[in-house]
């Protein structure tokens, strides 16, 4: 099976992240899960809806960050196109809600087929993240990589078949005390196929008190196989901070582009 869209899929923990400094903390294990939901039709003529509840364990420090995403998944509509892993929370060592990357992708034929309906086990994401730099201002430089592995089905469309390992490199700049941009630029490869592509992320974030943040960010990514569309998608969320061990959040992504889901929103709850 040859798709796009699997490739962003891989850096769901792949994260340039937010723009506003965190305070120095020590090392902390973080435990998140939630539900994300996506509909639409990625570029082929039939609508797929795809549910993911991801199972995430987190351990940080003030400079570094190594996670694992474990998945389980219900797609429903054409068969081929792939779910994602996808994160929100407090996301990569920079700090902040990190943009959900959302999965699906357009199978490598147009052709009406029969709807499936399935659900189980996805794949599993493991990610590591590093900041090499960070200026008196606030500015930083991460350097990060992932690797999907293929834990899913790929013959019942739970899974991509494939590992896809991925890296990327960001940096956020913060406008005052209470806001900031930041971007990245990576790039994934698969495998077994030998398909890859690059992808662009950037964003705009702001602390509207002590405890809630609200961001947008925007994303594209390459199409990996001849006469594919490429994916474009805007992603807007926010978190909120119960106490200082519980945060959730929540997102709502529209699609740009052919190959992006129409539509899309999740929560998640993250622990540490």
């Amino acid at each position: 099976m040859r798709f796009i869209g699997h490739k962003r899929a891989a850096l769901a923990l792949t994260l340039c992240a937010a723009a506003i400094p965190a305070a120095a903390h020590a090392e902390t294990w973080s435990f998140s899960t939630g539900v994300d939901y996506t509909s639409g039709n990625y570029g082929g003529g039939q609508d797929t809806s795809i549910v993911i509840a991801p199972f995430n364990v987190t351990f940080e420090g003030e400079r570094w960050r190594v996670g694992a995403t474990a998945t389980y998944v219900s797609v429903e509509g054409a068969p081929g196109v792939v779910p994602g892993t996808s994160a929100i929370g407090p996301g990569s060592p920079l700090s902040g809600v990190s943009n959900p990357l959302l999965g699906g992708g357009l199978g490598s034929s147009p052709a009406l087929a029969p709807e499936i309906s399935e659900q189980g086990l996805g794949d599993t994401t493991l990610e590591v993240a590093f900041i090499p730099y960070i200026g008196e201002n606030g500015s930083r430089i991460s350097i990060s990589g992932a690797a999907r592995l293929p834990t899913g089905d790929e013959e019942r469309s739970l899974g991509a078949g494939e590992t896809i390992v991925s890296g990327a490199i960001g940096a956020s700049h913060p406008i005052g005390e209470r806001a900031g941009f930041y971007g990245a630029v990576g790039y994934s490869y698969a495998t077994d196929s030998g398909d890859g592509g690059i992808f662009l992320s950037g964003g705009l974030e702001g602390r509207v008190s002590d405890s809630v943040l609200v961001g947008a960010s925007a994303e594209w990514s390459e199409a990996s196989i001849a006469d594919a569309p490429e994916r474009t998608q805007a992603t807007v969320y926010s978190s909120f901070a119960l106490n200082e061990n519980v945060q959730i959040a929540a997102y709502a992504v529209v699609g740009l582009s052919d190959a992006a889901p129409d539509a899309g929103g999740g929560l998640r709850i993250t622990l540490r």
